[in-house]
């Protein structure tokens, strides 16, 4: 015997709406998507659209420190590539597909939370964050600040002082200004004409209302407990200069690379430029490897210092052209005029390291042969004219 089985026409219309909405939802789930969101001038003046780039839709370009994916092959994508590493030294296209406020690792050891002679927070001083900028990429500089903001305790972060140094790109100007304006503890200084990376600075440090100031560069990300170990530094000795452990930020991809920086220390080279050496090499041993150690010199612009005694030791040399050697200069000072540098491995902040530097590509003078004969002639007495022969100086008659 054979039954005739009959569905009502309702049930019929519900199964049918359930498979297109199961549908639509595995569509949506694993369609290709270019998550590219750019409302910002940038030094080409125009940026393509992808015409097909396939990303994972579960992770966002860049988070956690991973290398950004995009579509190699496109002539465009490749041209404008090549063209920001020419004029800004970095991927500007891969930065302007990271989030200005994308998550990073928490890099910090057990250690830098369980020492038992930690400062507690609220009895450590706030700080004022100098940040000198010319001509940077908007992505880039909106996520250093950010990377501030979100990662410093409120009571710690007294203000960050953004010093123009006289950019021309127009969404560095009221753009810019209008974007932080949220946030007040960002304040603004613009130069009327260009002062350089040198002398910026010091107009930052002068203007800042803080004992303790940190200088941090415009391509920088703070990671999560950054300042707290810095701070801690600087007021336990107010002769002592803290600097952060510096993670690199790949110029071509934003990845964080994290797997060498804690086995490094800063060093001179015999012309005295700046060198990375095995932190093995110094004599001193320490109880445990992200306890603060002393190091020779300081790579560039990262470190907390106090006002007065970079005051007392004479701030920056102002007789300097633009950039260079002013790391060595500090370095050298600071150890000859009572202080020291410590190295803050509990402290982490990702750098990244330019191919070019937009700040030199209007300079005719020789900075590196200028600014290397002034450091020698000013603290090396009898020994400048080792300086002098390694960097080819002629003797005097």
């Amino acid at each position: 015997m054979c039954f005739r089985v009959v569905i009502p026409h309702q049930t019929v219309f519900l199964l049918c709406i359930t498979v297109v909405f199961l549908i639509n939802i595995v569509f949506y789930l694993y369609k290709d998507e270019t998550p590219y969101d750019q409302n910002h001038s940038t030094t080409s003046g125009t940026l393509s659209m992808p015409s097909r780039v396939s990303f994972q839709t579960s992770t966002p370009p860049g988070d956690m420190g991973l290398p950004v994916q995009y579509n190699k092959t496109d002539p465009m994508i490749v041209a404008q590539i090549k063209r920001s590493m020419v004029q800004q030294g970095l991927n500007e296209y891969a930065s302007d597909l990271v989030s200005v406020r994308r998550r990073l690792p928490d890099l910090r050891d057990p250690w830098c939370f369980s020492g038992s002679n930690r400062l507690p927070s609220a009895s450590l001083p706030a700080t004022s964050v100098v940040i000198v900028f010319y001509n940077e990429v908007w992505s880039v500089l909106v996520r250093t600040v950010h990377s501030v903001l979100d990662r410093s305790p409120p009571h710690l972060l007294k203000e960050v002082i953004l010093v123009d140094d006289c950019s021309n790109f127009p969404f560095l100007k009221t753009q810019l200004e209008e974007y932080f304006e949220p946030y007040p503890v960002v304040k603004f200084i613009r130069a009327t004409e260009r002062l350089g990376l040198i002398r910026a600075r010091m107009a930052g440090a002068k203007r800042a209302s803080s004992d303790i100031v940190t200088f941090l560069d415009a391509h920088v990300e703070c990671t999560e407990g950054w300042l707290e170990p810095l701070l801690e530094v600087v007021t336990r000795n107010s002769t002592h200069i803290a600097l952060p452990t510096i993670d690199r930020i790949n110029e071509e991809d934003m990845s964080l690379r994290t797997n060498i920086s804690l086995l490094l220390a800063g060093a001179f080279e015999w012309d005295l430029n700046f060198g990375w050496c095995e932190r093995k090499q110094l004599h001193r041993q320490y109880a445990h490897p992200f306890e603060p150690f002393d190091t020779p010199a300081m790579a560039g612009g990262l470190f907390t210092i106090n006002r007065t005694f970079f005051e007392r030791i004479g701030w920056y040399d102002e007789a300097y052209i633009i950039y260079g050697m002013e790391n060595i200069e500090l370095s050298i000072k600071s150890w000859m005029c009572g202080g020291k540098l410590v190295t803050v491995p509990c402290s982490r902040v990702g750098h990244v390291q330019k191919h070019a530097h937009p700040y030199l590509f209007d300079v005719k003078k020789d900075l590196a042969f200028h600014n290397s004969a002034r450091l020698a002639e000013v603290w090396m007495d009898e020994y400048k004219q080792v300086v002098f022969d390694v960097n080819g100086f002629p003797r005097a008659p």
